[in-house]
């Protein structure tokens, strides 16, 4: 059974890290029950021009980011319905890792190779089909 969980998404500015120029960089928060993940969005922005967190103004710039930002919204609730369609309840560090890419399993072409070989020796291959691969 499924319970219900509370699901957060907001884009903040870190001025800790500004530079001389003014500009910090952009992080997204994805909150799932009081727990956070934040993201780098490798973005950086004028920190005099963001209000309500988002980029204010009508410049190219803030448009620009306004529609990045909207476009890693959509990824993140595409993510998190996901997760509802198959009744999970993700945490924050699952939606972080799967907005990154981290949680698909990737094997190196030795372990591919390795696997391979196993099933020749092993003969779980079928005789037609070794012929066709080697």
């Amino acid at each position: 059974m499924v319970t219900k969980s509370t699901f957060s998404l907001s884009f903040y500015l870190r001025n800790d890290k500004a530079n001389k120029d003014k500009t910090a960089p952009v992080y997204m928060r994805v909150t799932v029950n009081g727990k956070r993940a934040e993201i780098a969005i490798n973005r950086r922005f004028d920190i005099n021009r963001w209000e309500n967190g988002q980029p204010s103004g009508n410049k190219p710039d803030s448009r620009q980011l306004k529609e990045y930002m909207l476009s890693l919204r959509s990824r993140v609730y595409k993510i998190q319905q996901d997760f509802a369609d198959r009744n999970e309840l993700p945490t924050a560090d699952q939606i972080k890792n799967r907005f990154q890419g981290r949680d698909r399993i990737s094997k190196s072409i030795f372990e591919v190779f390795d696997f391979h070989n196993q099933q020749i020796q092993t003969g779980t291959i079928p005789p037609a089909n070794i012929s066709k691969s080697i």
